[in-house]
């Protein structure tokens, strides 16, 4: 090796990021501290849901009704503290003591720290089937077991109906949405950096979509990480090769699993 290469495992190593618009960060940094060189392809950008925030912000103006909140991904977390320090008028957070909150994996229970919020259940495991797995009993009266589930509007059922099979009564509410940013115009060249990479990171079935459906799946690179199980599936479906499996679904197990794959 000569003495001036990167002894980086990913050194060198084009990866395409698809995360929504501003929320690639993390995601790239990890990247990067491993050699790699991010290259960032957004799809989706973070947007109100449908309702514009009304269900989130009558939730919040009773949490204390609340035994639970239940936050499966960051910007999850950021939704709901954003509609908090809304009500409260700009004011720090104050987050009822009797109201327990539950995250699904380190990176959400990070941005629920920033905000000073504590998550009182973090899963071994970041997917919201483990985290409704890893709820205590509900308790006999319903509205002592009642949880709040702040969700991205098309998110899947498995938090909910692991939380309902489990005895809690949960009220789910679209926190935010993941929409399409506009299509390139006719005849525009491709991201710099997407023809010839090595990798794409694949952070939902979603982001598979709007991937295939935009560039086709000839130019999915030569390994296709996904951080977890329901990505892959969505990843087979389309017909994907190279797959890989994040073990762990986090940004860190994501990398990890780039990682094994690529050296």
């Amino acid at each position: 090796m000569a003495p001036d290469a990167d002894p980086r495992p990913l050194a060198g190593r084009r990866v395409v990021v698809c995360r929504a618009e501003g929320d690639a960060g993390p995601l790239a940094a990890a990247l990067r501290q491993q050699g790699a060189v991010p290259v960032l392809v957004p799809l989706l950008v973070r947007a109100d849901p449908a309702d514009g925030g009304a269900a989130l912000r009558e939730a919040v103006a009773h949490l204390d009704r609340y035994a639970w909140v239940a936050v499966t991904s960051a910007a999850g977390a950021e939704a709901l503290l954003a509609a908090l320090a809304s009500a409260a008028g700009g004011a720090p957070v104050g987050w009822p003591a009797q109201v327990r909150v539950a995250a699904v994996g380190p990176a959400t229970a990070e941005a629920l720290r920033r905000a000073g919020v504590e998550p009182h259940l973090v899963p071994a495991t970041a997917t919201a089937a483990d985290l409704a797995a890893a709820f205590p009993p509900a308790p006999p009266d319903p509205e002592a077991g009642r949880v709040l589930a702040p969700l991205a509007e098309l998110a899947g059922d498995d938090l909910v109906a692991g939380l309902r099979a489990r005895g809690w009564v949960v009220d789910r509410v679209d926190a935010y949405r993941l929409a399409d940013l506009p299509p390139p115009a006719p005849g525009a060249p491709l991201p710099d950096g997407l023809t010839g990479a090595d990798a794409v990171a694949f952070t939902s079935p979603s982001v598979v979509d709007r991937f295939c459906d935009r560039f086709g799946p000839a130019l999915v690179p030569p390994v296709a990480a996904c951080i977890g199980p329901r990505t892959a599936d969505r990843a087979h479906q389309r017909g994907l090769g190279g797959l890989v499996t994040a073990d762990d679904h986090t940004t860190t197990g994501l990398v990890a699993a780039l990682t094994a794959a690529l050296t």
